[in-house]
């Protein structure tokens, strides 16, 4: 039978890796991409377990 704590680091890690917005290219001013940034992470804080509110 697998680990189940073995499960539960392995999901740890994979949220810890992706726990930051990531810019690739933008045209944005610095002030107008910071505060797109800011409204990204607090609607995913904000509903994490509901992808289509989330998107909205």
């Amino acid at each position: 039978m697998a680990d189940t704590g073995e499960g539960k680091k392995e999901e740890a890690d994979y949220k810890r890796l992706h726990s930051f917005p990531l810019i690739r290219h933008t045209d944005m001013p610095e002030e107008m991409r910071v505060e797109a940034m800011e409204l990204c992470v607090t609607a995913c804080e904000k509903y994490a377990t509901n992808n289509e509110v989330l998107a909205k």
